[in-house]
């Protein structure tokens, strides 16, 4: 028997669990909508199309998923910062801005907050960002959005090397919106 819809902010994220994600794409923002049972959830990361044709990814541990069953997750990349907080972050950005955010079944915010296992995000990065990066001594790191202070900041963030292409991981005990 399917289950029923998680609804947010008044639309539904999905009729059934694990169903693949609702995507909305455009030229500047994209949107990825998905219910995952707890088993799928940490079995697979959630995934969204960037705004430069990558996509960006997030692995959830279990232990961050606490008692819930089942979570509706969204996603969304957008081709600017939207915090707008730091023009000098803002010339330096080497790939979209993301957010992602878990919710309950019962529609509620899944606050995530000093996790003892992080949320592992894998950020993609314009083309040929790491070798401009690597020609100027610059160091890529991953940060997240501050909403106390208004700023992007590094704080309880690592920032690990995914791989040779064009990912930067971003291991994290909480979830917000992030840049590389």
């Amino acid at each position: 028997m399917p289950s029923q819809p998680l609804p947010m902010r008044g639309m539904p994220l999905a009729q059934v669990e694990n169903a693949p994600p609702v995507q909305l794409v455009s030229s500047n923002l994209n949107i990825s909508l998905e219910r995952r049972d707890a088993g799928a959830a940490v079995a697979s990361p959630f995934g969204c199309p960037t705004v430069n044709g990558q996509e960006t990814l997030a692995q959830v541990p279990r232990s961050v998923l606490g008692s819930e069953d089942d979570v509706g997750a969204v996603m969304w990349t957008s081709a600017r910062d939207v915090h707008a907080a730091d023009p000098v972050v803002n010339m330096s950005l080497v790939g979209p801005p993301t957010s992602f955010t878990l919710y309950t079944a019962e529609t509620e915010e899944l606050e995530v907050k000093d996790s003892p296992d992080p949320v592992m995000l894998s950020l993609s990065l314009s083309p040929d960002s790491k070798k401009r990066a690597a020609k100027s001594n610059d160091t890529l790191e991953c940060r997240y959005f501050e909403e106390e202070l208004g700023e992007w900041s590094t704080e309880g963030c690592v920032t690990v090397d995914l791989d040779g292409n064009n990912n930067l991981g971003c291991h994290c005990g909480h979830l917000s919106d992030f840049i590389a």
